[in-house]
């Protein structure tokens, strides 16, 4: 496949924010964006941990760039397994101030526009291939209601914009031609161990509760996007609800999902 015909990946993370020295996610980007290079053209930008400055940023690159698959990558402190999202919502409430000092509470994203966008991504593959190299993965059923949230909100909400002012109007525009419909969505990794911060066991060895190594980190995500860009298209959710189904021994190791 030559460099043209590749699709174009817009893929983001963000930086430190609310105190902690360390993002995993910017880290991962170059590793990712090298991964992925021969499944497509990418595009990576590190996204200011700010609401306004971070969803005209995401819009613009869309505007600008035309993607094919957008992948936006942030910090849940908290989580244990690499967890792409399902669902972004119209909402701004903020448990900590943005890197502006900005703190929203109970405010919507965008006035007027949809309670919420599903992710097109195809979660349920991105899933299984984070799984298929050992790392644990699940999908996640909340972005939160802080910038990540709301960068993932913003990209969905552009690009339902835009193909709503390429759409096709008046009579016999049924059967016009389209341009392909660009899927995006928004995966949260844990935190690595290698954070500022993290405590030093007896063999002066960083850990804390919950986390992946930085390498793991990596590994995942370039699993998971590599699966985004390759399964473009396909449905977010296994069919009959199939991922979700599977118990026991019928669950593939570190396959979930988390509310």
């Amino acid at each position: 496949m030559t460099e043209r015909s590749l699709p174009t990946l817009l893929l983001t993370a963000f930086g430190p924010f609310g105190g902690d020295g360390y993002n995993p996610t910017q880290h991962a980007l170059d590793p990712v964006a090298e991964a992925v290079a021969g499944h497509a053209r990418v595009v990576t930008e590190v996204l200011p941990v700010e609401y306004a400055a971070a969803c005209d940023r995401i819009r613009e690159l869309i505007r600008a760039h035309h993607p094919d698959v957008v992948v936006s990558l942030g910090l849940a402190a908290g989580r244990t397994a690499i967890t792409p999202e399902r669902v972004a919502i119209n909402l701004a409430e903020a448990r900590i101030p943005d890197e502006t000092g900005a703190r929203p509470l109970g405010l919507p994203l965008v006035d007027g526009a949809r309670a919420a966008h599903f992710s097109t991504l195809p979660v349920a593959a991105m899933v299984e291939a984070v799984a298929a190299v050992d790392v644990p993965a699940a999908v996640s059923y909340s972005a939160g209601t802080f910038v990540c949230n709301a960068v993932m909100y913003a990209a969905l909400e552009e690009i339902n914009v835009m193909e709503e002012s390429r759409a096709p109007k008046g009579e016999g525009a049924a059967g016009s031609p389209t341009e392909a419909s660009a899927v995006a969505g928004f995966i949260h990794v844990p935190q690595a161990r290698e954070a500022d911060g993290a405590v030093a066991d007896e063999n002066d060895v960083r850990t804390r509760e919950g986390s992946m190594t930085q390498a793991q980190i990596d590994r995942g995500l370039s699993a998971a996007v590599r699966a985004a860009v390759e399964h473009r298209g396909s449905p977010p959710v296994a069919p009959q609800g199939a991922l979700h189904a599977a118990t026991g021994e019928d669950r593939a190791p570190g396959i979930g999902a988390t509310d």
